[in-house]
């Protein structure tokens, strides 16, 4: 998700997501040119499970993605 969008923002993309039971345990990655600390730990605190600053590489965000479903998994897992 990018953090820049003309009709909402990634932090209220995220906030509402996590506000919907159906959504709140997918795995979500900012993937933006805002790449100043503050804008990452503020991604961060609202849960992003990561925060990825452009230039980026498909390899790197590939990466990033299959380490955050992995976790998500491992965490299903054992809930069940």
């Amino acid at each position: 998700m990018n953090v820049m969008m003309p009709i909402m923002d990634g932090y209220a993309v995220l906030k509402e997501l996590q506000a919907d039971v159906d959504t709140t345990k997918i795995p979500f990655l900012f993937i933006t040119v805002k790449g100043d600390r503050p804008d990452s730990v503020k991604g961060v605190n609202l849960g992003s499970d990561d925060y990825i600053s452009k230039p980026f590489t498909i390899q790197g965000i590939l990466e990033a993605i299959e380490l955050k479903l992995k976790i998500a998994n491992q965490l299903n897992q054992k809930l069940e």
